[in-house]
């Protein structure tokens, strides 16, 4: 496991609050790879690779956009300050590192919760 994977307080990073999956693999070697970007504390999801077998990543890559949140979240659950800026607005997928006709354009509310 590394560093990029984990969710940390930025400014000390032996208090971790939680591990990420960084790879998948099967008994024939192939895998799933994950890229993760960190900001403030919180860690999103970057980049998904799939069906890589080897050392080779697969052809397969799912791309996590970000956006800015309208409404910036902050917490101590993790027992360090933690701010979601973020929030996944996007999604793409490329094939061969070229983009498909598959994007996906999230969108949020507001919930009941308040």
């Amino acid at each position: 496991m590394t560093s990029a994977s984990r969710q940390d307080d930025s400014s000390d990073s032996t208090k971790v609050f939680k591990w990420m999956l960084e790879e998948t693999r099967d008994t024939n070697n192939n895998f799933i790879r994950y890229e993760y970007f960190k900001d403030s504390g919180q860690i999103y999801p970057s980049k998904i690779f799939y069906t890589g077998n080897g050392t080779i990543d697969g052809v397969f890559e799912v791309e996590f956009g970000r956006e800015i949140r309208s409404d910036v979240l902050t917490s101590y659950k993790s027992a360090f300050l933690t701010t979601t800026n973020y929030i996944i607005g996007h999604i793409n997928i490329y094939i061969n590192n070229v983009l498909t006709s598959h994007d996906y354009n999230l969108h949020y509310g507001p919930g009941d919760n308040g």
